[in-house]
């Protein structure tokens, strides 16, 4: 008498791992016959403790690379202190670390629709820790600059770069739906760029006026830096 058994392996039992979505798991994904196909001799408790261990698993990656990432970029914000060549690490960090959440996402979803809605709440309870620390980062940062920008001899390069990051970071945070964003870190930032260029105008111009080359050639750097060198051969010509 033929059976299913005449035609296939005998049919051992197949655990659930990564692998098994690494082919034929994108777009319309089947959970039933994902099931069927691969894991149909498997029992029911073994799945669930299989798949309940896989998530642990993307849970403890994600949450490492949130902690990591936020980690390192806190020692850098708090060492500025050398250049240009720092924020060019930051807007390769801050790209690569977009990237690698939207990769995590894409694991996470194709989870969620084996394991239902328990997933997408944990995976929105990380977002939204992520988008805090962002929030409070630039907090931060904006306290730092406020600080160092009050001194009568600030250092250019530090200021520059100080207004660099800051304007990196609300460029990534400039989306999120929140009410600390709108009513107290948008006016923060929109006071500093208004009170950066004023202070650099008056800087430059008193610099002039006192022959103070070396200072000259710094804010002209960071007048450069920020797309405003011709409003700073203005100023020049004008002080001529």
């Amino acid at each position: 008498m033929d059976s299913e058994f005449d035609t296939e392996d005998f049919p051992f039992p197949r655990a659930v791992s990564r692998e098994s979505f690494a082919e034929g798991t994108v777009g319309d994904f089947s959970p039933d016959e994902f099931l069927y196909k691969h894991h149909r001799f498997s029992a029911l408790d073994d799945l669930h403790d299989e798949l309940g261990k896989l998530l642990q698993q993307l849970d403890t990656e994600l949450l490492n690379l949130v902690n990591n990432d936020y980690n390192d970029f806190i020692s850098l914000g708090h060492s500025i202190d050398g250049g240009l060549d720092i924020i060019n690490s930051i807007e390769i960090d801050l790209s690569s670390y977009e990237k690698q959440l939207l990769v995590e996402r894409e694991k996470l979803s194709l989870s969620a629709k084996l394991v239902g809605s328990d997933v997408k709440f944990q995976y929105a309870t990380f977002e939204l820790k992520y988008k805090a620390q962002l929030l409070l980062l630039l907090d931060e940062q904006l306290t730092h600059f406020e600080l160092v920008f009050s001194q009568a001899n600030f250092s250019v390069k530090q200021v520059l770069s100080l207004f660099l990051i800051i304007h990196k970071l609300y460029a990534v945070v400039s989306g999120f739906d929140n009410v600390f964003l709108t009513t107290v870190l948008t006016p923060k930032v929109n006071r500093l760029r208004f009170e950066f260029h004023t202070v650099l105008d008056e800087q430059l111009t008193q610099s002039l006026r006192d022959a103070s080359d070396l200072r000259v050639l710094q804010l002209l750097e960071a007048y450069t830096v920020i797309g405003e060198g011709a409003k700073a051969l203005r100023l020049i010509k004008g002080e001529a």
